[in-house]
């Protein structure tokens, strides 16, 4: 007996994006069978906006996964920080 493959995607969306990405995982959810992750890179997503995508792990196999990016400028570089709040 072999599990259902898992698609995984990346997705990095601001509080402005969260329109899109629904249609968007909407559109993949219903076009694909298989179990699906979505990893959400976001850095100003509240619970409340998070809790938008909520209908679409209730209508499709689908979950989430939030990745709170921290972004620093020092001595002119940039360094990216990635923090799992959500496990």
């Amino acid at each position: 007996m072999s599990e259902t493959p898992t698609l995984n995607i990346a997705i990095a969306i601001n509080k402005a994006y969260i329109p899109y990405a629904y249609v968007l995982l909407t559109s993949v959810a219903c076009n694909h069978t298989q179990h699906i992750k979505v990893f959400v890179f976001h850095h100003d997503l509240s619970e409340t906006d998070m809790d938008a995508f909520k209908p679409l792990t209730k209508n499709y196999d689908i979950e989430f996964q939030y990745l709170y990016i921290i972004i620093l400028f020092f001595f002119n570089f940039y360094s990216f920080f990635i923090i799992d709040l959500h496990s």
